[in-house]
């Protein structure tokens, strides 16, 4: 069968089970099976098609029309225009979260400009540094709770080579996961992983007050609407999704690690499901300890990010 054919039938059986843009998705997973560009494709519309690979894009295009993740079926993502790789032991990384990584990175490279600034003597007591930043080179401490496939965690460490980040999971598979996309973006000195419940492995004194930024993307779909959600995402590990009752189960103990773990004028960066925002502040205020609690909108307008910083 020619490639044209071949992409016509799959975009029909795709349109037919509700897949939105069937006929990219269709040449995004030819594209994958022959190892070509989706241009060569396009150019190349009379290839012909081996029996055996007719046979692979078949089964391909019969679990994309069960929903099955097209991330899952080609074993990545990307994010942050890094590529990812993802199965069913993390979940897919989502464009929303790119604003969580972009604000820290905002944060992060404005605090640094300042803190040499203030080395050369041109500005002092600035609000923007971290207490233990000025006069000396800095690298930054930064704690993501919850890495899965390490997406921010690691875009985090790949665009500013000034942190040094701890990355830390439950799920030891979800670990495996990061530790592959670590080692494809060379960050094996930059990215520590460790396996732990929340943020158990620092609750020792010696860390105490020791990180600059917690990030975090916790579970958050309310626990009676998870059969709500797209049936793409039900392929997903339920524990990176379920937030509890009210879908708020983890910012407290978050905010504790706030509190317990961050240098004065250090961030806390917390991302938040729909509706949940004005919840999880309220949240971080009632503790007093912290100030400028402030929002941030993804680019659907939604508030998506709560960022906090720690009174001095």
């Amino acid at each position: 069968m020619e490639v044209n054919y071949a992409l016509s039938w799959a975009s029909e059986w795709l349109s037919s089970a509700g897949i939105e843009n069937p006929y990219l998705e269709s040449t995004v997973l030819l594209s994958y099976l022959l190892k070509k560009g989706r241009s060569y494709l396009y150019s190349h519309p009379s290839l012909q098609l081996s029996s055996f690979e007719l046979e692979e894009f078949s089964n391909m295009i019969e679990k994309r029309a069960k929903h099955y993740p097209l991330a899952y079926i080609v074993g990545e993502k990307e994010f942050m225009s890094l590529p990812f790789m993802v199965n069913e032991n993390v979940i897919i990384p989502r464009i929303e979260t790119e604003i969580l990584v972009e604000e820290t990175l905002k944060l992060i490279n404005s605090g640094q400009r300042t803190a040499e600034s203030a080395q050369k003597g041109r500005i002092k007591n600035s609000p923007l540094i971290p207490t233990c930043w000025t006069g000396r080179t800095h690298h930054s401490k930064l704690l993501d709770i919850g890495t899965g496939c390490g997406n921010i965690a690691l875009s985090l460490a790949k665009y500013n080579r000034n942190l040094h980040v701890y990355a830390v999971d439950v799920s030891s598979s979800a670990l495996d996961v990061a530790g592959e996309n670590r080692r494809r973006l060379s960050l094996e000195d930059s990215v520590s992983l460790i396996i732990c419940n929340l943020w158990d492995y620092f609750k020792h004194r010696r860390w105490k007050g020791q990180i600059d930024f917690i990030v975090t993307n916790p579970p958050y779909v309310c626990t009676n609407d998870l059969h709500r959600l797209a049936p793409e995402v039900l392929y997903e590990p339920e524990e990176a999704l379920d937030g509890g009752k009210d879908g708020l189960t983890f910012y407290p103990p978050l905010i504790e690690a706030g509190e317990f773990l961050l240098k004065k004028g250090g961030y806390l960066l917390m991302e938040v499901g729909e509706g949940q925002a004005e919840k999880v502040r309220k949240k971080v205020e009632e503790t007093e300890s912290f100030e400028e609690v402030y929002l941030r909108r993804d680019y659907s307008g939604t508030e998506r990010v709560v960022i906090a910083r720690r009174k001095k």
